[in-house]
């Protein structure tokens, strides 16, 4: 999940991501995820994670994530573990590659309803190179990756990040023509886009009310001396860049 402090994606390209430091000593178990107020998170219950867990054997760190049975403060009782894999994916929303599977959801509702309670170990993806991507589109060659906390290499952008380029670069070209058109002195578009999950139940406007929904937030600075009525129609005109209005449109994926 993106910084919060930070855009996930401009369209004036980004800097290079810093490789990480596998030599660093881990921190040992701590709360999970660090920031629960932060938005996108559905982590439930008591959740530790151990980042960058040395593994001898594949000689890389790999963060390992737990969850504890409600009872377990409590001591003085043993469990039996589960082991699961794509650890991404099992108690967050904020983590997961499509749809978290609510695995501490499930267990939560097991203790209250039966008294079934276990330890759940999760791991996340770290086969190296499993989720690079490499992407073509007529001459042109891009790279898709994951970073890697959700398995990947960061080799590239991830796809979400690849689908808000499209949208600031298509929102960019829009006003660019428009601005031309009208001979208004547009200098330069910068376009910051970020992607996130919210509760559909935060956003009033939404038709949707119950689960997560997609919410990307793009903020546009327009450079040039142009006066506010020509600001207030730019941002008008960029609702209607065609990647715009294809993800606020009804879409039919076939698979064939």
């Amino acid at each position: 999940m993106s910084n919060p402090e930070q855009p996930a994606a401009s369209v004036e390209g980004s800097a290079d991501a810093a490789a990480p430091d596998v030599a660093a000593p881990p921190a040992g178990w701590q709360p999970y995820p660090p920031d629960p107020a932060e938005e996108g998170h559905t982590v439930v219950g008591n959740l530790r994670v151990f980042e960058g867990f040395h593994s001898p054997q594949l000689g890389n760190r790999r963060d390992v994530l737990v969850y504890l049975p409600p009872s377990y403060e409590a001591g003085g009782k043993r469990y039996p573990v589960i082991y699961m894999q794509d650890g991404q994916n099992l108690f967050n929303e904020a983590t997961s590659f499509a749809d978290e599977w609510r695995v501490d959801n499930t267990m939560d509702a097991l203790s209250r309803a039966r008294g079934l309670e276990a330890v759940v170990v999760g791991v996340p993806n770290a086969g190296e190179g499993r989720l690079a991507q490499r992407v073509r589109i007529g001459r042109h060659v891009l790279r898709a990756d994951e970073p890697v906390r959700l398995g990947g290499q960061d080799t590239g952008p991830t796809p979400y990040e690849l689908l808000l380029a499209a949208l600031g670069a298509c929102t960019a070209m829009t006003l660019r023509l428009y601005a031309d058109r009208e001979g208004w002195p547009l200098e330069d578009v910068r376009v910051d886009l970020r992607h996130r999950k919210i509760h559909a139940s935060d956003c009033a406007s939404c038709e949707t009310q119950v689960g997560m929904l997609d919410r990307i937030e793009r903020r546009l600075d327009l450079v040039g001396p142009l006066d506010e009525a020509q600001r207030a129609r730019l941002r008008e005109i960029a609702d209607r860049c065609p990647v715009h209005r294809t993800l606020t449109s009804e879409i039919v994926i076939e698979s064939l």
